[in-house]
């Protein structure tokens, strides 16, 4: 086989029907984050890895993200039942993608999340990914989508740590202003930027974001007007 450039086959055994199978994943020297989005969507230059993180079994079409913590015994009777039992058909994405390969890697991910039992901040992390991946696409209306089903997710979750909850509470708020709904964007960001409990580095996100979405705001009423 020829030496690949830009990927590597990562060799897994699956959660479900243990067999063997290889999937791509990116040479970490093939891409760089140059930036991020306010929602935390890193901006890649090169091959964008996030398209490959979910390996889909080639085999029985489960789809594995490191992510998830409930991958043995009676969850994988549950996924078998409600997830793998339900498959129409198994879809090979072990090669390169594109981000409709990308998505529909992440949608199965979220199948077997949901039929599982899996936390329910780790479905809210795949809708906000899922919704990256449209914002590539600029598919507005399905990124749309599926920041409101993140944003309903995250509302349900519970972190684990400080520095988790106080990102979803960042999230939320952030989310919020993305979608229009500005009095509850205003809210959020408040109790970020007031709060006694909160770290210095999501107040001062909260606080930058909420700036400059007032001052990105101001300019277009003065254009406008």
């Amino acid at each position: 086989m020829a030496f690949n450039l830009y990927y590597y086959e990562s060799k897994m055994i699956c959660n479900y029907c243990k067999k063997e199978y290889s999937t791509y994943k990116v040479r970490p020297g093939r891409y760089k984050v140059i930036a991020q989005d306010t929602d935390f969507m890193p901006i890649y230059e090169g091959i964008n890895p996030l398209l490959y993180e979910v390996a889909v079994c080639q085999h029985c079409g489960y789809a594995y993200h490191k992510s998830m913590t409930r991958t043995y015994g009676p969850f994988m009777l549950l996924i078998g039942e409600i997830y793998i039992n339900q498959l129409q058909k198994i879809m090979n994405l072990c090669k390169e993608r594109t981000i409709d390969e990308a998505i529909a890697s992440y949608k199965l991910a979220y199948l077997v999340a949901r039929a599982s039992m899996e936390e329910t901040i780790i479905l809210a992390n795949f809708a906000l990914k899922i919704a990256w991946l449209y914002r590539l696409k600029q598919d507005k209306e399905l990124e749309m989508r599926y920041l409101r089903s993140a944003r309903e997710l995250f509302n349900k979750s519970h972190a684990n740590n400080k520095e988790g909850e106080e990102r979803m509470q960042y999230l939320i708020a952030e989310i919020s202003l993305r979608l229009g709904d500005i009095e509850e964007a205003k809210r959020g960001f408040s109790r970020l930027i007031t709060s006694r409990e909160v770290s210095n580095k999501y107040r001062n996100y909260a606080r930058k974001r909420w700036e400059d979405y007032k001052y990105e705001n101001q300019a277009v009423k003065e254009q406008e007007g």
